[in-house]
């Protein structure tokens, strides 16, 4: 007599029988460890690996299961021939001690071109249909909590991530998506869900629009729980930097389907320090820091990050853990900064206080002297739209070039090309009729030569 509550009744063989709630489920256990991945990599503590049907997955069971409680599973799926076992950080006990949660990996034979499917093509996925009726599956078998199912991927499965919300956009309460993307037409069906974007600027594997027109689209139609994190000077494996995310272990437990109606705003940042100092090389940066409000005890300041404002625009977003931020783009005259936190629902606080300082420097040398070296500044505004002001600056008369090139090094633009005299100048790029993407600009004169990058978003 099989007893109600007992997951493992019997390992002996290739079968484990399972039952729940008198629901008896057979499955068959691998005699021998799949490899579709050059190397092996043996589970976790309490992950195995099953065959359901003509797919493979690893399932990690939470340990101790509370027969009285409902836990949340997180869906991962892998990228394009990336079917090792992946020992992410959500089978660390630091994490399942404060979040338990089941684990579940499907995976795609190598060389599979569908995989989990694009909404590009318009075509339901094998692998993604089994996957669900997997999923499904087990939902019957485990104490599950139906509402708080998660869904991520990388790449290969950062795409099914987006097709798997578009086919079913009420399933999951919360998804990020590492290096994949999607047709922005299916934008009001994702942002039903909400949704963290990863991506790295010089992605040639997925370049970043893929994620980026979706995400962009979103907004357009009016999303709130959005984000989109994108990652300088960073390629392909943009994992590791999503990884590093001080949030990245907690913030997808945050959301149950069942809990939409929170509207506390975080308490107001206050700005304590604000003060213009000096960098190495003599220029001139602002170093602003503000009291930090998060607390994980209280839900409407579980802080997920701060937003920095100078002069009404968006300057940077700064994780929960920091406190302080240093400007060294700074514009001549006025600059005017504000705080503003946002929590993990996606609610920002009001703004702070205004904290002004008179940078009569100017931007990146003094004004009334001559620059003592060749110096080319970050663009402002970056991402920008249509147009964006670069400055440099040129310690003697000089013949100087300044041109903009595309991510192949196709010239795209020559905004300057003249002799001009030692000074600071100033130029301003109109992008019309350029698409959105990251391009770069480089000063060249008397033998100095410096590249930077900027970023045009439609």
């Amino acid at each position: 007599m099989l007893k109600k509550n007992v997951f493992l009744i019997s390992n002996k063989g290739h079968t484990m029988i399972l039952k729940v709630s008198c629901l008896i489920v057979v499955l068959t256990l691998l005699s021998s460890p799949y490899v579709f991945s050059q190397t092996y990599i043996p589970p976790p503590r309490g992950s195995s690996q099953y065959l359901y049907d003509s797919l493979h997955y690893d399932f990690y069971i939470t340990s101790p299961i509370d027969s009285t409680k409902k836990y949340p599973l997180i869906l991962y799926f892998h990228g394009y021939n990336d079917t090792a076992q992946n020992i992410f950080n959500w089978y660390y006990d630091s994490i399942q001690s404060v979040n338990p949660c089941f684990l579940l990996e499907p995976k795609c034979p190598p060389n599979d071109q569908q995989g989990w499917g694009n909404t590009f093509l318009h075509v339901f996925s094998p692998r993604l249909n089994l996957t669900f009726k997997l999923l499904d599956s087990l939902l019957r078998c485990y104490p599950i909590d139906t509402n708080r199912l998660y869904v991520y991927g990388k790449s290969m499965g950062g795409f099914g991530v987006i097709e798997a919300l578009f086919k079913f956009p009420t399933k999951f309460a919360a998804a990020m998506v590492m290096c994949g993307g999607g047709d922005p037409s299916v934008a009001p069906e994702i942002m039903r869900t909400p949704v963290w974007f990863f991506h790295g600027e010089i992605d040639n594997v997925v370049p970043i629009s893929q994620s980026l027109n979706l995400y962009n689209e979103m907004v357009l139609l009016g999303a709130k729980h959005v984000r989109y994190s994108a990652y300088p000077f960073v390629g392909h494996n943009v994992w590791p930097y999503a990884e590093a995310e001080p949030s990245w272990s907690d913030w997808i437990f945050h959301f149950s389907k069942t809990d939409t109606s929170f509207t506390q705003k975080p308490d107001t940042p206050v700005i304590t320090f604000c003060q213009e100092a000096m960098t190495d090389v003599h220029y001139p940066q602002i170093v602003l820091k503000w009291n930090n409000a998060y607390n994980r005890l209280i839900r409407k300041n579980k802080i997920w990050y701060y937003k920095i404002i100078r002069n009404d625009t968006l300057l940077a977003s700064v994780a929960f853990t920091k406190s302080s931020y240093s400007d060294d783009s700074l514009d001549k005259g006025i600059n005017a900064y504000k705080i503003v936190a946002v929590n993990y629902d996606f609610i920002e606080s009001d703004t702070s206080i205004t904290a002004s300082i008179n940078n009569t420097l100017g931007i990146h040398g003094n004004g009334n002297l001559s620059p003592q070296m060749f110096v080319l500044s970050q663009n402002y505004p970056n991402p920008f739209n249509p147009s964006t002001t670069i400055t440099f600056s040129l310690p003697y008369r000089t013949f100087v070039t300044l041109k903009v090139f595309d991510l192949l090094g196709r010239e795209l633009s020559t905004i300057a090309q003249e002799e001009l005299s030692a000074g600071t100048y100033s130029r301003v790029w109109q992008a019309n009729n350029i698409a959105s993407g990251i391009y770069f600009y480089r000063l060249q004169a008397d033998g100095f030569s410096e590249t930077k990058k900027l970023i045009l978003l439609r």
